[in-house]
């Protein structure tokens, strides 16, 4: 560091040094008039400048010598300055000719935002120029044209109807018949639900997984299991509740009474000696006596690992969960079918299904409440599951005008099938420059839909879109992102920055994040974005680090 400091100090003098130079030399051009027939800069500012009379090469001596010291007194701004210029020259000449374009087509140029800040609520800010064409993966295009090809040949095999010349069917015409197709291999349900127009899916659709029936034999057998085992080593307790939930059954364990006797010896009618036990205290177990004890349990029964909750939430009984030998399915529909469920959907369109507890009980959330998702887990964990589960339960209950979804997927084949849905605010994105461009359109939106807010005088997106038209409201805007490591590679500052100032802001407009991860390391998971993610799911994780760090 010490000599770095000399050498700046030094290469300053220098450009001092080269600036007097440079300032001798454009004295020599001038002359000090009839007292002094000669130049200002004398003899010497002649020879710094003198070459054969040219005075156009005099002068580009002179600004040399001006260039040379600017860059000796500043080195690091003059290269960035001289970066800029090379980089502005390089996209000037690379950049295609402008089209001209009539005057209607014009869009507003940021003069005119700021000139009118306030516009109406059924605009809505422009999309980037990187997000106009995004890229479909070359599957979805296959699969398209397989759909062409099985069309005209079902067309060419029925009976009596004359063969036509194949025509180009519009995209709202091939949606209307995949919608089509759908219903005639579900069967279309009676009672479909209409919201502007819209036909909301019925639970119908969604498979029904078989559900497997745990022997209640088993579950006694290894609740005695426990007792004695707890008994064996000095621990009064009792096996008081069984629950058995998908991959783990949960049994509640009741601690018991630690009693202490004494011997009382009396002699009867007879004159015989006869022994008593008479008890003399009594306290209860203590929870961290069966804490201790859990790797004694997983011996005892067999099992891999076993979690003991001490204590279960809300209920009096400490909570033994031992993995079941098979596990079962959990399905979508049948978490959406329970009552828990149907409680939280009638409070909130934005409802979701989780899965089931370790008591198969089923677990709902409400998006708005998170308000932000961060999901983390190892690769085959079921992340991808996880935000499929989020983005159908948000489908099946709301309308293109009220939920819109930016969709980023660096993989390129797992959320590409929701490229034909209607709630896409832009196809899926599987660029990382235009994942960024989005990151940035968002920001501009929620900068706008304050300004919205504020002139309605709400606090909120609820109270904005109260009493309000359905052509007036503004829709929920849900960002999901399936590798976060990806984009944090290509631009960790600018991705950390937009993904903080949007969870701290975006709540109260209606934009949510749902954030996975397989690399919970903390490059990627950094302490802002933590910090800001209130609401986390982890799936399983290769170590105990990334554990910690979700």
């Amino acid at each position: 560091r010490r000599a770095g400091t000399l050498i700046s100090r030094w290469n300053r003098w220098l450009g001092v040094i080269v600036f007097l130079l440079a300032a001798w030399g454009i004295l020599a051009f001038f002359t000090g008039g009839a007292n002094l027939p000669n130049s200002l800069g004398g003899s010497f500012g002649r020879k710094i400048i003198d070459y054969n009379g040219n005075e156009f090469y005099e002068s580009l001596r002179v600004l040399a010598l001006v260039i040379i010291g600017v860059i000796l007194a500043a080195p690091r701004p003059s290269f960035r300055a001289m970066k800029s210029f090379f980089l502005w020259v390089d996209d000037r000449l690379k950049r295609p000719p402008a089209r001209h374009r009539p005057e209607k087509e014009k869009a507003p140029g940021p003069a005119g935002r700021l000139s009118h800040p306030l516009t109406p609520a059924r605009d809505k800010p422009p999309l980037p120029r990187v997000m106009e064409a995004p890229l479909v993966p070359p599957e979805v295009v296959r699969s398209q044209k397989r759909l062409e090809e099985l069309a005209e040949k079902a067309a060419a095999l029925r009976p009596g109807v004359a063969e036509k010349p194949p025509e180009k069917t519009q995209p709202r015409q091939e949606l209307r018949q995949v919608a089509d197709d759908v219903w005639k291999k579900y069967g279309q349900s009676p009672n479909l639900v209409v919201v502007d127009g819209w036909r909301l899916p019925p639970p119908d659709i969604l498979d029904v997984s078989p559900e497997v029936q745990f022997s209640e034999a088993d579950n006694v057998q290894r609740a005695n299991l426990i007792e004695e085992t707890l008994a064996s080593y000095g621990v009064d307790t009792k096996v008081v509740q069984i629950n058995a939930g998908p991959t783990v059954t949960q049994f509640g364990v009741e601690p018991g009474w630690d009693r202490k006797f004494r011997e009382v010896k009396e002699r009867d009618r007879d004159g015989n000696v006869r022994v008593r036990m008479e008890e003399v205290s009594k306290t209860r177990v203590k929870v961290e006596r069966i804490n201790s004890l859990s790797n004694d349990l997983a011996l005892a029964l067999a099992a891999p690992t076993i979690r003991i909750e001490a204590p279960v939430p809300g209920k009096s009984f400490v909570g033994v969960e031992v993995p079941n030998t098979t596990s079962d399915m959990v399905s979508l529909r049948g978490v959406v079918e329970t009552s828990s469920f149907q409680k939280m959907l009638a409070k909130t369109k934005m409802a979701l299904a989780l899965g089931k507890g370790a008591g198969g009980e089923a677990i709902a959330a409400d998006l708005t409440k998170m308000p932000h998702l961060l999901v983390a887990g190892a690769t085959g964990s079921g992340k991808t599951v996880c935000l499929n589960t989020v983005i159908c339960c948000l489908l099946m209950h709301n309308t293109p005008n009220e939920v819109r979804f930016i969709l980023v997927d660096p993989k390129r084949v797992e959320m590409t099938q929701y490229n034909s849905i209607p709630h896409l605010a832009t196809p899926v994105i599987v660029d990382t420059t235009k994942a960024l461009a989005a990151l940035r359109w968002l920001s501009q939106e929620m900068d706008q839909r304050y300004q919205k807010l504020a002139a309605a005088g709400a606090r909120h997106i609820e109270g904005f879109n109260k009493n309000k038209p359905s052509a007036e409201k503004l829709p929920y805007l849900v960002l999901v992102i399936d590798e976060l490591a990806d984009l944090m590679m290509a631009g960790s500052d600018e991705v950390e920055t937009n993904l903080c100032r949007l969870a701290q802001l975006a709540r109260a407009t209606g934009i949510h994040l749902v954030v996975a991860t397989q690399r919970p390391s903390v490059d990627v998971v950094t302490g802002l974005i933590k910090a800001n993610f209130p609401t986390r799911i982890s799936f399983a994780v290769t170590s105990q680090v990334d554990s910690r760090t979700i």
